[in-house]
């Protein structure tokens, strides 16, 4: 499943293109920042510049993230806290 977080962090989690949700079992979790630049077939690129990750390793390249789905609504946040 994928998820996306909107501005105000909430996100809904996507099992296919056209179905929200995930499969009902354990999940390794992977929270990124990072935006990569791509070009596409006709030349084009995607409207959004390259980001380097700012979260650390463990959310994500080395992620020791895990949550399980269950049957039923499920919320499962993640606390992310800033160095700041």
């Amino acid at each position: 499943s994928l998820g996306k977080t909107d501005s105000e962090g909430n996100y809904t989690l996507a099992y296919t293109v056209n179905e929200n949700g995930a499969l009902i079992s354990p999940h390794q979790v992977i929270i990124t920042t990072a935006v990569e630049a791509f070009s596409d077939e006709t030349g084009g690129c995607n409207d959004r510049e390259a980001r380097p990750e700012i979260l650390p390793a463990k959310c994500n390249a080395q992620t020791t993230l895990t949550a399980e789905v269950k049957p039923g609504s499920n919320t499962i946040d993640f606390l992310l806290k800033s160095k700041e």
